[in-house]
This record gives C-alpha cells, structure tokens and sequence, in this order.
C-alpha cells in the first residue's frame, strides 16, 4: 500500500509545529519560575 506523498508532508509539518510548540511552552514555564523567584517577590513576603 503507497502512502501519499502529500500525507508523509504534511505529518512531518504537524510533528514540527508540535515540537516547536512545546518547546516554546517549556520555555515560558522556565521564564515564569524565574520570575517567582525574583528577589522582589521574597522581600514583600
């Protein structure tokens, strides 16, 4: 059975934009931590 070509391009598209898309998410979970552990935020506790 021949997979369309169409097919193969478009998963391989879908499988970037995924890890791009986490890749971008992982990023601003790591900017949000740092942000709550900004020396400001220990001081107004």
């Amino acid at each position: 059975m021949a997979v369309p070509c169409g097919l193969i391009s478009l998963t391989c598209f879908l499988l970037a934009v995924v890890s791009i898309s986490r890749f971008v998410i992982d990023r601003r979970i790591a900017r949000q931590q740092k942000q709550n552990l900004d020396p400001e935020v220990i001081e107004s506790d």
